[in-house]
């Protein structure tokens, strides 16, 4: 490739009815010529260096020589692409979206203006700043967070926030299985370890 932020390919076609382009090789971001995996590797070679070009200024080329085509085949084709500089938001937002959780709109905002105050350099900021942070515990978030379902329901003491507790959490149902198994009269000795009464 000829400059930086730009990918050529070379490719070859052998059927022009398919159009299948096989890979032969690469250039990206002004780097050598490189050989691509694949059926025709073997058969493909690549010499980079400096040439003279005959006013005493020396060119840097690279020769490439390729698997000779036949009748049938379409030919060989050579692609440019061209990458364009993305926005700061853009770049922000996607860079969150990859550390994190999940970034607010405020926080793509923030970190937008320190891209475009700190260019590459805030990404190593970011990063540093969350490393010195001090750790917290997933676990103990979660617990704090959580009331667990009660598998039996004649238990009186039930861990986590009541009913209209700060972080309370609520089921999406009022009676369990056996609360409907209870609630038929059954009851006997063996009853008391939780298990459902049936008829």
């Amino acid at each position: 490739s000829d400059s930086s932020g730009t990918l050529c390919t070379l490719t070859r076609v052998d059927n022009p009815i398919t159009n299948t382009h096989i890979p032969i090789a690469r250039s990206y971001d002004v780097k050598d010529w490189q050989r691509n995996p694949g059926k025709y590797v073997s058969y493909t070679t690549i010499e980079c260096g400096a040439v003279s070009s005959g006013d005493g200024d020396d060119e840097y080329l690279c020769q490439l020589s390729l698997p000779a085509l036949t009748g049938e085949n379409a030919g060989y084709y050579i692609t440019r692409y061209y990458s364009e500089p993305l926005p700061s938001r853009t770049l922000a937002a996607r860079f969150l979206d990859r550390t994190t959780w999940g970034p607010t709109y405020e926080e793509i905002i923030e970190f937008e203006s320190r891209i475009e105050t700190n260019g590459t350099r805030a990404y190593a900021e970011w990063v540093k700043a969350q490393v010195e942070m001090e750790a917290t515990s997933h676990r103990a978030y979660f617990r704090t967070r959580l009331n667990a379902r009660t598998v039996v329901s004649y238990q009186y003491g039930i861990p986590g926030p009541r009913a209209c507790d700060v972080n309370a959490k609520y089921r999406r149902f009022a009676f369990t299985y056996n609360d409907v198994e209870l609630s038929r009269g059954w009851y006997n000795d063996a009853g008391t370890n939780g298990a459902p009464f049936t008829t």
